[in-house]
């Protein structure tokens, strides 16, 4: 059997991918199954070490990032694209995959197109309360839509009878952490809270600058209170490698927030959020959602939540 894996331009996309396949090399090795060969296929490898320890096989296509607003890159991205529908149609027939499992994002597109194009059968995952572009395009045809929350089945209604909520998929260091040694290696102080700080595209930088904002006013936070910054958009401070810190699980030790543990929605970890950036990209739903079920506090300029978490500025 042979399965392909599609997805990326984030770690949104690629880590979701990651516990898949930990998930699927279970099903292996437990059924004691031969001859099963992953594959990612993607723009970039994002992270080489952990697809050879899920004994994942990269392959590289290009894809170019359609932008919503004018944009001269936008033209080179179409060239991008093309040249990358044109590549996967023979990546995929070489191959010619059993199955394609999608997680969206642009970087999926050309491998999506192939398996259309050549008939194979494919299932899409979407892990956001609103689906992105790709897999709503890719609904129209998947075998299969799983999605992570039960409000993203009213976008695929069309398609019902193919529709599963799910979940979404989380890998196994981040279920089962080991918290022995983080605090040494963090440098943090074992008698005080923890607060992670986590996020990243534009939106982080303005988070950043409320949580510093925020420090300062409040000097008791700072000097009581242990800050982990993983975090994009001009850095307050110099952290560690990410990646260690993910691969021992030692982030969601931190991430307790209502011991609720979420993996591929940066927005869901936020206590501190630029409504206007989630505004535009339309991922506010996200967040609502995580407010009702009291897993996150939306904290924005003027902003408020009414009874029936319908966000109003």
């Amino acid at each position: 059997m042979k399965i392909v894996l599609t997805g990326g331009g984030s770690g949104g996309h690629f880590y979701p991918i990651i516990a898949v396949a930990q998930s699927i090399n279970d099903i292996v090795s437990k059924e004691k199954l031969a001859n099963v060969e992953m594959f990612y296929v993607s723009n970039d490898a994002y992270n080489e070490g952990v697809l050879f320890d899920n004994n994942i096989v990269f392959k590289k296509v290009t894809a170019g990032k359609m932008r919503r607003y004018f944009s001269p890159l936008n033209f080179i991205d179409y060239i991008k694209t093309v040249w990358g529908v044109i590549v996967a149609v023979g990546v995929i027939f070489r191959i010619y995959p059993d199955v394609v499992f999608a997680k969206g994002g642009f970087a999926s597109f050309p491998t999506l197109f192939a398996a259309k194009i050549l008939r194979i059968p494919v299932i899409i995952h979407e892990s956001d309360t609103v689906p992105g572009r790709v897999n709503k395009w890719a609904g129209k045809f998947a075998r299969r839509i799983a999605v992570g929350f039960p409000e993203t089945i009213e976008s695929f209604q069309r398609y019902a009878e193919k529709v599963a909520y799910v979940g979404n998929p989380v890998r196994k260091e981040l279920q089962h952490p080991v918290p022995e040694g983080a605090h040494e290696f963090l440098k943090l102080e074992e008698r005080l809270p923890v607060i992670l700080v986590i996020g990243g595209s534009q939106g982080a930088e303005a988070i950043n600058d409320n949580l510093m904002d925020a420090i300062c006013v409040n000097g008791n936070l700072n000097k009581h209170t242990n800050w982990f910054f993983i975090n994009k958009g001009n850095l307050i401070f110099e952290m560690v490698d990410p990646s260690f810190v993910e691969d021992k699980g030692w982030v969601f030790f931190y991430d307790n927030l209502k011991g609720k543990k979420i993996e591929g929605i940066d927005f869901a970890k936020l206590t501190k959020i630029n409504t206007e950036e989630l505004k535009k990209y339309n991922l506010m739903k996200n967040s609502i959602y995580f407010s009702s079920i009291e897993a996150q506090l939306i904290v924005g300029k003027n902003f408020k939540i009414d009874i029936d978490n319908n966000y109003y500025i």
